[in-house]
């Protein structure tokens, strides 16, 4: 049998659930992962498809201002979370997001993004 390199990867997508969230521009939060309630930055998401892009635009001293994370929008089905992929590995990672060294999470509902 030969597959096709787009077969493949369609039938890759077709296993993830769609998208809670539409493309577009959001204001996103970051958060820290052992301290929830503590205050983070404001984030700009640009989310085009499942591409996703977040931008420090505020004074903040957890990050310096301008693209802090950039890949796709996976679906991590171990942890039921939708995951930010910037290496192909990211997307079989077994922990993921806080402080696991995995892929970042990112609450596409709530509009956070998870950091240690």
């Amino acid at each position: 049998m030969v597959l096709l390199p787009g077969v493949l990867l369609l039938a890759a997508c077709a296993s993830q659930p769609a998208l809670p969230i539409a493309s577009g521009v959001y204001r996103f939060q970051q958060r820290f992962a052992e301290q929830p309630s503590m205050p983070g930055a404001e984030l700009k998401a640009t989310i085009d498809g499942r591409h996703i892009e977040l931008v420090n635009i505020g004074d903040s001293t957890i990050f310096p201002k301008g693209v802090i994370e950039d890949g796709v929008l996976s679906w991590h089905a171990r942890s039921r979370q939708w995951i930010i992929v910037s290496d192909p590995g990211d997307a079989r990672a077994e922990d993921v997001g806080g402080c696991s060294g995995g892929p970042a999470v990112v609450d596409l509902v709530a509009r956070i993004y998870w950091t240690c």
